[in-house]
């Protein structure tokens, strides 16, 4: 959990999707046959890393009919976590796995049970903010061919922008982090600024475009 001097971390969320932690230390196996837990590997830095998980090495796994694997709820993928799966997180973005515990027909249920995601801006945080501002979004399944990302004072002047094209774009939430530098690096005034979101699908036609106020205070 931040503060740290990594550009990578790795949170578990919580039923409100905010990330804590220390939440692995709850959870009741004997409900419905498992456990599952939503993580966040966010990357703030400037280049791609590629995240490891190992568990097999802590032991205390419980031998017989119990697995732990690793789920992409964006594809449904899921990986046995005896293999140590690796997870390619892109800069400036977060990739969100489940981390499912249980028996195999718990594992199946909740791999059978996965989000139908929506376009959406969910929203801007922490709002005010002074040094890092996280702006998290949805993409659905498909038809998305781009969207771009901007930061607009109140004149309406744009001093940010951030477009992913669809190779770097998969379906469910997603993370960019803005540090309050304008586009030719300079520093950005106190006060307010709009998110903006413009999504555009693979005809390059508007597919929905979002906004939200932000405040910054540096």
């Amino acid at each position: 959990m931040p503060p740290t001097f990594s550009t990578v971390t790795m949170s578990v969320l919580d039923d409100r999707k905010r990330r804590c932690a220390h939440l692995l230390t709850y959870g009741n196996l004997n409900k419905d046959g498992g456990v599952c837990f939503d993580l966040a590997l966010a990357n703030t830095g400037d280049l791609p890393e590629l995240v490891t998980l190992d568990l097999a090495k802590y032991g205390a796994i419980p031998s017989g009919n119990f697995r732990i694997a690793l789920l992409d709820p964006a594809t449904g993928l899921m990986c046995d976590t005896a293999k140590a799966p690796s997870v390619l997180v892109a800069a400036g973005t977060c990739e969100y796995r489940k981390l499912v515990a249980g028996s195999p027909d718990y594992l199946a249920k909740v791999k059978a049970g996965g989000p139908v995601y929506h376009l959406a801006l969910i929203g801007a945080y922490p709002n005010p903010f002074r040094r890092l501002l996280r702006i998290q979004y949805s993409v659905p399944g498909g038809n998305v061919g781009r969207i771009d990302f901007s930061i607009v004072d109140l004149s309406g002047r744009e001093i940010w922008r951030k477009t992913l094209t669809s190779g770097a774009l998969t379906a469910g939430p997603g993370v960019l982090a803005w540090n309050g530098k304008t586009k030719d690096n300079g520093a950005s005034a106190s006060g307010l600024y709009v998110v903006r979101m413009r999504a555009f699908d693979e005809q390059g036609k508007t597919a929905g475009v979002f906004e939200k106020r932000i405040t910054y205070m540096p």
